[in-house]
């Protein structure tokens, strides 16, 4: 018998009377796997876009040039540790390639002294170019308006919350200064932001001749490096840079002890690594679990079936071509199911790319490893869509061929006498 002919039997045999129930619960099965495995996978996908963006707009640039004993101290907040000579090695990255934007930035920690408790509050100092970076930052709800000078601040709408404070009023600043010592500064609050990410939200946003004055640097503690609107998340070329920097900055005294990474380099971008094989390890444990109910509801069709392949035997049909039509029955049960499970998530997806999901209860205490927002936004993926729908349907045909092949064993009369 042709292929084709076993193919069109197989499709028959779906929408048979005794047929209709077990195939409903098989596409169900498949589609709630196939669905929930994929949601899995395009919410990590949003997460990393989110994530992604954050990091490159708040802390890391697409590429960054830091002193190359800076990471491994940085918990002790090591302000000595800055790039002397500044200017010089901004001007140097920026002519490895025209296209970038390079700016220097300077983000440490600093207390903020309030009179009527006499306690010190931790707030995190960010130090950058107002002018060209500050569009960049995305904050939402901005009240009042940008610094224009080295005494503004603008500080995120939960610091204000916390400590009472709004436009206008003062703020001292106390922080460790490059030599060790402490020095302190008064500022004036002229804007209250709203920062799409939780890592923002102890933030002080300050010019970046401010924060080079309160530490007392003469210099900068990183210098931060876009492709054009890093909003755009132009992430090509990270790698040939960071060789750029190495050959082309080999013999300079000025570039010795420093080093340019990439956000692939920094702790987020491992999580984010990390998180691809957890979210796809539980991608597959749907699959395998709608894959019992597959295999149930396969040996419980195929079982009630013996009679019917006792006949078709007895008939001249060969092992083989039975072997087939049940193929072909679970094949078309698989891209069926499959295919409904991915137009469905796909639907979700579009429906929330948007609003996205609110995640306000994993970041509203500030402290998320993760630098999220409070919605996160669930991203269409082709190329997983595509890899769980080939996995869904290989695990569909694997769990249903083990009990054909022993049906398929037996001897006509043997199948016939089955009830």
């Amino acid at each position: 018998m042709k292929i084709l002919d076993i193919a069109k039997i197989g499709w028959r045999n779906l929408f048979r009377s005794s047929n209709k129930r077990r195939s409903f619960y098989t596409l169900v099965s498949i589609a709630v796997s196939i669905g929930c495995s994929c949601f899995f996978l395009f919410y990590r996908e949003g997460v990393v876009q989110v994530t992604q963006l954050n990091q490159i707009v708040y802390e890391s640039g697409v590429n960054y040039v830091e002193n190359k004993d800076f990471e491994r101290l940085s918990m002790n907040n090591p302000l000595y540790l800055r790039i002397e000579n500044t200017q010089s090695v901004v001007d140097f990255v920026k002519s490895l390639d025209k296209g970038l934007e390079v700016y220097p930035r300077n983000v440490y920690g600093a207390r903020y002294y309030r009179e009527d408790t006499s306690r010190l509050l931790f707030v995190n100092v960010m130090g950058i170019n107002l002018e060209k970076e500050l569009p960049y930052l995305m904050l939402d709800d901005l009240r009042g308006r940008a610094p224009q000078n080295d005494k503004e601040i603008i500080i995120s709408g939960k610091v204000a919350s916390l400590y009472n404070l709004k436009v206008g009023d003062k703020m001292t600043l106390m922080t460790k200064t490059m030599r060790q010592t402490s020095n302190a500064k008064t500022f004036t609050i002229v804007g209250v932001a709203r920062y799409p990410s939780a890592n923002g939200d102890q933030n002080v946003i300050m010019s970046y001749e401010a924060s080079v004055s309160l530490a007392k640097l003469d210099g900068a503690m990183r210098i931060i490096v876009y492709r054009g609107d890093p909003r755009e998340r132009r992430m090509f070329g990270q790698e040939s840079l960071k060789k750029a920097f190495v050959q082309k900055g080999g013999n300079n005294e000025t570039l010795k002890n420093l080093v340019m990474k990439s956000i692939n380099d920094t702790t987020y971008a491992q999580m984010m690594s990390v998180s691809g094989k957890v979210f796809f390890i539980i991608s597959i444990v749907f699959v395998l679990l709608g894959s019992t109910v597959i295999a149930n509801t396969s040996m419980m069709s195929v079982f009630e079936r013996e009679r019917e392949i006792g006949t078709l035997k007895a008939l001249g049909y060969f092992s083989a071509e039975i072997k087939r039509m049940f193929f072909f029955e679970n094949l078309f049960l698989g891209l069926l199911g499959a295919s409904v499970g991915i137009l469905l998530v796909s639907l979700i997806a579009y429906l929330l790319k948007d609003s996205g999901l609110n995640v306000s209860f994993l970041t509203q205490s500030g402290k998320s490893p993760i630098p999220m927002g409070e919605n996160v936004y669930i991203r269409f993926s082709l190329w997983r869509a595509l890899v769980m729908f080939f996995v869904t349907i290989a695990v569909n045909l694997g769990v249903s061929y083990i009990p054909v092949r022993k049906v398929t064993k037996l001897l006509p009369v043997v199948a016939m006498k089955s009830r």
